[in-house]
């Protein structure tokens, strides 16, 4: 017999004789639980265990039992497991009530003992006498004594467990361990009551996030790639971080991601170093097989930053963490975890999986960041099982996309999505509302959300079946990642799933397009504004919803040709202009320093900077671009403005500040999404004969604007030119501290009323 299965039979006898050849004796005295230990109880979750920091005395927190009920006759442990996982080791027994049905006896799973392997329990608890506490609701409690007298239930659990291989578990992810020790038994019997404080954590490691983590082969050389890595100009702390990569030293990676993580310096330190890694494999051509002996599976870190995020920074699984790359903090973005509750009744009834497969889509293809710009709390995430066809016949469960197709030449259709971002990049005069719903009937999705940030478009597709796709793209390097995409149904033709890409990628060039080009947005968009109720985490909350409905009528197979021939991009390509360095005589203007931060672009001395822009405008014949629906050139009008209907509040600021920045004779240079919910504005003015910069945030708020705006504006600022000025234009006003900083700082300030009313600027 092979050594696998003789330990596959001494395990079969051991849980045998474990549940069936032990006697319990419960306590018939009830206690209560001691004060000091009321506040780890309640952090514990519901049937896991806690010990006791004071005489290491186990407590189970039963979830709604009597401890009345509990005695010697329906109590049995069950599952004494030594358990190991990348996180370290730990003991987990389970503590069952035997129940009775119309099939027999069952058992009922009421807790389980869980012990990390750094107590000193780990190694003293056999299994032929235990002590434990369980403890109900009401904080009382009852001690029980477990005993098993058969010789064998030792020598059987000595050849089962290896009590040496202890290693401790990692700090932090002590919970993580509990909830998921529960989930994964939890089937195995007839009632289960989950803790639902914790949906998110239950399936986070069984989404597979940590498996598959090291992608290091036979053919690689760790001796060859660390001489490489220190040849490399990037800094001692991602070096540090590829050799803990190397040499598969996953806690240490986790610890390296632990402290990074702690502090925006570091996040955005680290990100450009990635970015440097990546530019320094792609020139020595590191990326390709081309070097079969280089390990650069480093550079797929989302995993490492992902389960650090989820370890110290998720709230317990509660929020979905998500890293700005632009400043480095880390966004708090709501999950409405309401959702997951009475799962298994849902899954019944519907077939779906929400709760198993929420991470599932940063196992493959999503990266924890900038995720904030469209996340909504209800976001469940498509991933590859949900899109993937499962290669049975006739099976269309899956069939995502049906219902989209592009006619005509695909290389056009995919050239006609550049020419549609260029002629919105030269001559935009407006900016997206930040998370902009807008309603769509293409195929079966059913809403885009939307955001623009500095030079990258978020977005998020939702489907009709409750799944969404992330994406994003840049509008200068025209690169896109919608990643869920790349698992589009292998039944299908490589030529449809192509079209079915580029078709979704023109739907959304075309809302962005009309979003910043068109002059009169309402023209293209009607809006319905909505009170949403709804329960975040058990707590009734409510918000306003603005929803952005294109007026058209959506057809099947769209084309490109009505596009072309009506904006007449053949004629106008070679007018636009992209963002560039130019080279010039002497030091370039503060306007062109300004400009070319927000581009992205690092501008030096004897260069300036010029934007993106269209030869000659949008002027004289050509304004009548301005007044061209892309979208409606890619579908069909449906309908037209009606008399009285209300202009968006987003829009109607947007002409008011526009009206105000005239009527003081400043010239708006750039405008461009905040990544906050505003707008921020560049523009420059004529005082004293000198070209003044100034630097708008423009804020659509009912409430007062306070003093940390202006703070951060203050920070912004720092990274402008020193003769900068700084200014926050709202739709509302003031608060008195906000007031009092603006007149220290310098910073011009208006309000809703001098902006409505035009007033002139001192």
């Amino acid at each position: 017999m092979s050594d696998y299965k003789q330990r596959e039979k001494n395990l079969e006898q051991f849980d045998y004789k474990f549940l069936y050849g032990g006697v319990l004796i419960v306590d018939s005295e009830k206690k209560r639980l001691n004060k000091n230990l009321t506040e780890i109880y309640e952090e514990t979750p519901v049937l896991s265990s806690f010990i006791s920091p004071h005489d290491n005395e186990i407590y189970c927190k039963l979830s709604d039992v009597n401890l009345n009920y509990i005695d010697e006759k329906n109590i049995r442990l069950s599952n004494f497991e030594l358990c190991w996982s990348r996180f370290g080791n730990y003991l987990s027994i389970n503590v069952n009530q035997l129940v009775k049905d119309h099939e027999g006896y069952l058992l009922d799973m009421i807790g389980q003992i869980f012990v990390p392997a750094q107590n000193i329990l780990y190694k003293s608890i056999k299994p032929n006498l235990i002590t434990f506490n369980i403890v109900n609701h009401s904080l009382s409690y009852k001690k029980i004594i477990y005993k098993n007298d058969d010789k064998n239930v030792l020598d059987l659990y000595k050849k089962c467990f290896d009590v040496n291989e202890n290693q401790s578990l990692y700090q932090g992810s002590e919970l993580m361990m509990q909830v998921s020790s529960l989930h994964r038994l939890k089937n195995k019997y007839h009632k289960f009551v989950s803790d639902f404080r914790y949906p998110l954590l239950y399936s986070f490691l069984n989404s597979g996030i940590a498996d598959d983590i090291f992608y290091i082969w036979d053919d690689h050389d760790p001796n060859y790639t660390l001489n490489k890595i220190e040849s490399f100009e990037i800094n001692d702390e991602y070096k540090k971080y590829c050799k803990f990569y190397i040499n598969q030293d996953f806690l240490s990676i986790i610890d390296f991601f632990k402290i990074t993580l702690n502090s925006p310096e570091k996040i955005l330190e680290y990100l450009a170093e990635r970015i440097k890694i990546k530019s320094i494999l792609k020139e020595q051509k590191l990326f390709s097989d081309s070097d079969k002996k280089f390990i650069n599976g480093f550079i797929f870190d989302s995993k490492f930053i992902l389960i650090v995020l989820v370890l110290f920074h998720s709230n317990n699984g509660k929020v979905c963490p998500s890293i700005d790359s632009s400043t480095g903090k880390i966004i708090h973005c709501e999950v409405d975890t309401w959702k997951f509750k009475d799962i298994e009744e849902k899954q019944k009834a519907t077939g779906e999986h929400i709760e198993d497969q929420y991470w599932h889509a940063f196992t493959d293809n999503i990266t924890p960041f900038d995720l904030h710009h469209v996340l909504e709390a209800s976001t469940v995430f498509a991933n590859q099982f949900d899109i993937e066809d499962s290669g049975f016949k006739d099976d269309t469960s899956k069939r995502l996309f049906d219902n989209i197709s592009l006619e005509g030449d695909l290389d056009e259709a995919k050239k006609m999505i550049d020419d549609i971002i260029n002629e919105a990049s030269n001559n935009k005069i407006w900016t997206i509302p930040y998370k902009a719903r807008v309603e769509i009937q293409f195929g079966s999705f059913t809403s885009l959300v939307v955001s623009e940030f500095k030079n990258n478009i978020y977005f998020l597709l939702n489907h009709s079946n409750g799944r969404s796709f992330y994406g994003y793209f840049n509008i200068d390097e025209k690169k896109w990642d919608i990643g869920m995409t790349d698992f589009l149904p292998m039944s299908n033709d490589q030529d449809d799933n192509d079209r079915i890409r580029v078709a979704l990628k023109l739907l959304i060039v075309s809302i962005v397009r009309d979003f910043w080009v068109v002059e009169v947005r309402e023209s293209v968009f009607k809006y319905e504004r909505r009170n949403i109720k709804r329960k975040i985490r058990g707590q009734k909350t409510s918000y306003e919803s603005i929803k952005y409905i294109p007026r058209v009528k959506y057809i099947r197979n769209i084309g490109v040709k009505k596009l072309e021939t009506n904006l007449n991009y053949n004629e106008r390509r070679s007018h636009w202009v992209v963002a560039h360095l130019r080279k010039v005589d002497g030091k370039p203007s503060d306007t062109a320093i300004a400009l070319a931060k927000n581009y992205g672009f690092e501008i030096k001395e004897n260069f300036t900077f010029v934007k993106p822009h269209e030869r000659g405008g949008l002027k004289g014949s050509n304004v009548k671009y301005r007044s061209k629906s892309a979208l409606k050139l890619l579908f069909q009008e449906n309908v037209t403005v009606s008399p009285g209907e209300q202009t968006p509040d987003w829009f109607k600021f947007e002409i008011d500040v526009n009206k105000w920045l005239n009527k003081n004779k400043f010239e708006t240079v750039h405008t461009g999404g905040s990544g906050d919910g505003g707008k921020d504005i560049i523009a420059t003015k004529i005082i004293e004969k000198e070209l003044r910069t100034f630097l708008f945030e423009c804020k659509c708020w009912k409430d007062k604007v306070g003093i940390s705006v202006l703070r951060n504006l203050v920070g912004t600022l720092t990274d402008y030119p020193s003769n900068t000025f700084g200014g926050v234009i709202t739709t509302s006003s003031f608060t008195k501290d906000a007031l009092e900083y603006a007149e220290k700082k310098s910073l011009i300030l208006i309000d809703g009323n001098k902006l409505i009313n035009l007033n002139f600027l001192n």
